[in-house]
């Protein structure tokens, strides 16, 4: 029989050491392991590198649109139409904002003669800064529905003709798109609603579709489906309006339970619309905020607002956003505007006059729209034209970008690189009110045959003020805040 060895035992205190060490292994083990989970649960992604394809910026600029109703007598959209005075001028403040498309109303010159004198002002528009409309006809009876009378505004906009200092201008070059009727689910006030809405809606849509599309001269403008207060109604009531539309339209206010984030009911409204709309692309006929003295403060509305276009435009299906709107309707009310009426005094043919002021979500968007647009109004030839872009992907690294961080790339004809970046965070709540959330330290690394050029960031004032940034080379580390900063780039 073998003899067993007679192997050496540790010492006591050396017994002790031994369980210590492997102890203290099992907690560094164990603390690498919480630790990693945790990493995991932090709100931002790893370092990563992204081959980014830029959109033309020209085409981001041409997404924006913004809402007027400039045949709203009693309001500084009709009153401060020929102001001297271009900082109070409707027309000059439009014109300075920088959009092409407007979503209001041509009246028709004999069934809405007090409003007449709108035309002439949209054709001034159209004339001096290109702008074209998204409208519909309002052809109702006691307030319902009435498709009988779809066939004048038809006419009128195939055929009327608009006299402006000695040169006509034919409606239908005014036009871009018709829009079925506005709202007329009256969510809000029930009571009041056609108790028939569902069948008069669809039944006017559907005719005012083949009217439009039996015009030679219309066929070809998109018809947009009505609007709704709750898009819900599409699921619940009106179903598919296949055969009637060829372009969906939303509402999505992100106003409920109270001011969200741009993108806060966005899907809720993208995910309901489909049953109206399917897969056709979507025009966003209004959306945007409103200030009060105890909810949302103009600030915070300018920082979402510069959010709120990046964001849509990165939505594949909507192809344009229009604001809402131009101006506060009243300065006692509905503060929903980009600028502020307020009245001064005076009177002129018994109707109030009102100072103008820009709110800061003016500037947020104006900046944005002049920073980036290339196309220009070719008067003579009654067009936009926009210099061909030679898109070319650009390999992008971002090191520690949460997940609130979202960016944009945007291309102009010159090789000239604009990457808009942006958390989309919250900045206002019941509880909290307005407030400025933490930014997102993320270093931005170019490839090797680019540079850095220039860094825009708004001011208080949410004009850009622009930094230098030749001397840092291809990598920036940048404090992201909740509105968009440009970072301006080339190639070598």
């Amino acid at each position: 029989m073998k003899k067993r060895k007679n192997i050496p035992q540790p010492s006591i205190s050396r017994q002790w050491t031994s369980r210590l060490q492997a102890k203290n292994l099992f907690l560094i083990a164990s603390a690498i392991g919480l630790l990693t989970i945790f990493m995991g649960l932090l709100p931002f992604s790893k370092t990563h590198a992204e081959s980014v394809t830029p959109f033309a910026a020209d085409a981001f600029v041409d997404s924006v649109g913004v809402v007027m109703h400039l045949g709203y007598t009693d309001t500084a959209y009709a009153q401060n139409w020929e102001t001297a005075d271009k900082s109070q001028n409707v027309r000059e403040l439009l014109g300075g904002l920088g959009v092409r498309h407007v979503r209001d109303g041509i009246p028709h010159p004999t069934l809405e003669k007090s409003r007449a004198y709108v035309r002439s002002r949209t054709a001034q528009l159209f004339r001096d800064y290109g702008i074209r409309f998204i409208l519909g006809p309002n052809a109702r009876k006691n307030n319902i529905l009435d498709a009988s009378q779809i066939t004048p505004y038809i006419d009128d906009y195939a055929n009327g003709v608009i006299d402006l200092d000695n040169e006509k201008f034919q409606v239908r070059d005014l036009v871009e798109a018709i829009e079925g009727p506005n709202e007329y689910d009256n969510h809000n006030h029930q009571a009041l609603r056609d108790p028939n809405w569902v069948r008069n809606l669809k039944n006017y849509q559907s005719a005012l579709y083949r009217s439009i599309k039996s015009n030679p001269m219309l066929a070809r403008l998109p018809v947009v489906m009505p609007s709704l207060i709750y898009t819900k109604y599409c699921s619940d009531d009106l179903g598919s309006l296949e055969g009637t539309i060829d372009t969906g339209n939303l509402h999505p206010y992100p106003n409920y339970p109270y001011f969200l984030i741009p993108t806060g009911s966005l899907s809720w409204h993208l995910n309901h619309g489909k049953d109206c709309f399917g897969e056709k692309p979507v025009y966003v006929t209004e959306i945007g905020y409103q200030s009060s003295e105890k909810g949302i403060s103009d600030k915070t509305i300018a920082k979402y607002m510069s959010v709120l276009l990046p964001e849509f435009f990165r939505q594949p299906q909507i192809k344009r956003t229009y604001v809402y709107s131009l101006i506060d309707t009243l300065p006692e009310s509905n503060r929903w505007g980009l600028i502020r009426p307020e009245r001064n005094g005076q009177k002129i043919n018994g109707l109030d006059q009102f100072t103008l002021t820009p709110k800061p979500a003016y500037y947020a968007m104006q900046s944005l729209l002049n920073l980036l647009k290339e196309g220009k109004w070719a008067e003579a030839d009654k067009q936009w034209i926009s210099p061909t872009v030679d898109l070319k992907p650009v390999d992008i690294t971002f090191e520690g970008k949460q997940n609130s961080t979202h960016h944009l790339l945007l291309q102009k004809s010159t090789d000239d690189y604009f990457l808009l970046i942006w958390q989309e965070i919250e900045a206002f709540n019941p509880t909290k009110g307005n407030f400025n959330p933490a930014n997102d330290q993320v270093n931005v690394l170019l490839p090797s045959g680019y540079k850095l050029k220039t860094l825009y960031e708004y001011d208080d004032s949410f004009k850009f003020k622009t930094r230098s940034l030749t001397e840092v080379g291809n990598k920036l580390t940048l404090q992201v805040p909740d509105k968009v900063t440009v970072i301006h780039f080339t190639p070598q």
